[in-house]
Order: C-alpha cells, then structure tokens, then sequence
C-alpha cells in the first residue's frame, strides 16, 4: 500500500509527540516552528492533544520578517535582542514543558545580507 505525504507528515508529527519529546498526559509543550512548517506543528498539536497535553503553544519564526530586518532596519537594530521566546522557553523548561522545535530554512537567505550584521544577530 502506497502511503501519501499527507499520511507520512501524520505519522512523523505522531512520534515526534510520542518518542521524540515523550509527551505524557497533563503536561504542556511549546513547538517552535517555522512558518514554512506550518503543516507539521498544526499535526503535532493534534496528536499532543490527543496524547493527553494540558496545553499547546505554537510559535512561529517567518525568515521573510528576519530578512525584511535585514533590509530595512536601522543599523542600531542590530544590538537589540528580543529575549521574549528565549523567556518563554526558559520559564517552559522549569515548569516541566516539553519542547519542540521543527525548523526548516534557507541556507542561502542571508547571503546578499551584510555579514556584520549577521554575526551581531546570531550572537
């Protein structure tokens, strides 16, 4: 029997709520997401809710935002730091939440970018 995408993209998001984090029932789990892999997290939180989840948060990450930052920030921009997701993530961790993250991005999105400012972000 021939499995389509769709089945497959179903059944990855299932083992990743049951063996990739080990959801257990009433615990929460915060997914990170590119906007890319909307399909994907919106398959995880089905079956993390059916696996007993008290509560999903989905946040997304859209490279189209970060570049824009690149193109038409001003260059001060580039020493500010959002800390919110990283608090979110800290403050999830130490309430006992299962994490996880499903990327998928342009290894070359950022290469016309100005690689000062590149290295400023990543740190």
């Amino acid at each position: 029997m021939s499995r389509t995408f769709e089945t497959m993209l179903d059944s990855y998001a299932e083992l990743a709520v049951k063996v990739g984090v080990g959801l257990k029932p009433g615990q929460r789990l915060l997914v990170r997401a590119s906007i890319e892999c909307a399909d994907l997290a919106r398959r995880v939180t089905d079956h993390a809710y059916r696996a007993g989840a008290l509560l999903v948060d989905v946040l997304y990450d859209d490279e189209q935002v970060a570049l824009t930052r690149y193109e038409q920030a001003p260059e001060a921009s580039f020493d500010e730091v959002s800390t919110w997701a990283a608090d979110a993530m800290i403050k999830g961790t130490e309430r006992g939440d299962a994490i996880l993250s499903i990327r998928a991005s342009d290894p070359g999105l950022l290469k016309d970018q100005d690689p000062d400012r590149v290295a400023k972000v990543q740190k």
